[in-house]
């Protein structure tokens, strides 16, 4: 039998990536360090700016969005969900230049106003070796708040790798310039071995993942929403303390904070997963806007329910 290939190291650089195959990436990358290192003023003007553009283009976004308005806000008329919707692209605009900070930048040389709340227990948490399970949701400027508050504590973050292996490395190389390590979003061993080291670990569940990684139905807005299920199991698991993080964007920077959650980790999964989105539904409703709502929260369905969003959302 052949010998299993070796797995890549994302860190270490490779001379095949300098071949014109990459020059596409390389520009890319060349536009987001310029990005990072706009005044934060700008940074937003052009976010916006984008998401308008996008609101106009990408017809599939748009669909999503609006689907997600009429449903969980049914008391919007027609106007007030159009406009809505318009401000939600804008605001998820925003959040292209904040990741480029959190890729090719510094969010503590934004000329910003950062408050950040209740952070204190979390970090003796740490320093106690307890470990400490940041739950947080897809706000739109999760991005650069994660990175800034890697500065305050030090705790590890889940990730995505991206199929492009130079993309991958750009986004390795600057996100662990603010935590300690990156975990594969599947990898459940790995998150509850490095909770029980006493690491800490930043964890957005919100998002539906699909039949086979989210497999309770569990209201949100008064919709059943497939709902990861890994939240509770790994507090019970590791024994970790949990906290909810709330991200969100001001008008001259950014809010933080912390919130430490007894009522996600009571040991009964209908209870922990209700708790949850019970704290994420009321935190949205006092900044809509800036929620993921281009994401197809609601796409899978009970057994039985028709699609929630139609054509375009098969």
């Amino acid at each position: 039998m052949g010998q299993r290939r070796k797995k890549a190291d994302p860190l270490q650089f490779q001379r095949r990536w300098l071949a014109p195959d990459y020059w596409p990436i390389w520009a890319l990358a060349g536009l987001m360090w310029c990005l990072a290192h706009l005044p934060w003023r700008w940074q937003m003007a052009f976010g916006a700016g984008l998401g308008r553009l996008l609101y106009h283009v990408a017809a599939d976004r748009r669909h999503v969005a609006d689907t997600n308005m009429a449903r969980v806000f049914p008391e919007l008329d027609d106007a007030a969900r159009r406009a809505r919707v318009k401000a939600i692209f804008a605001e998820t605009g925003k959040g292209l230049p904040e990741t480029c900070v959190a890729w090719f930048g510094d969010p503590r040389r934004l000329r910003v106003d950062w408050q950040v709340e209740q952070i204190e227990p979390a970090i003796q948490a740490l320093q106690d070796g307890q470990g400490a399970l940041f739950v947080g949701a897809h706000f739109s400027c999760i991005d650069i708040c994660g990175a800034y508050m890697g500065t305050l504590a030090d705790f590890d973050t889940l990730h995505r790798p991206h199929n492009n292996p130079l993309l991958n490395y750009f986004q390795h190389r600057g996100r662990l310039r603010f935590v300690g390590g990156l975990v594969d979003r599947r990898d459940m061993r790995g998150m509850v071995r490095r909770l029980r080291q006493g690491r800490g670990i930043f964890y957005a569940p919100d998002q539906d993942l699909g039949r086979k990684r989210a497999t309770a139905f569990v209201p949100f807005f008064g919709i059943p929403a497939a709902t990861v299920e890994a939240t509770s199991r790994l507090v019970t698991l590791s024994e970790a303390k949990p906290f909810l993080v709330l991200t969100r964007r001001h008008a001259s920077g950014y809010h933080i904070r912390l919130e430490a959650a007894p009522q996600i980790a009571t040991g009964d999964l209908d209870t922990d997963l209700r708790a949850y989105n019970e704290w994420l539904e009321a935190r949205i409703r006092e900044t809509p806007e800036q929620y993921l709502w281009l994401h197809k929260r609601f796409k899978t369905r009970p057994p039985g329910e028709p699609a929630f969003y139609g054509v375009k959302g098969k």
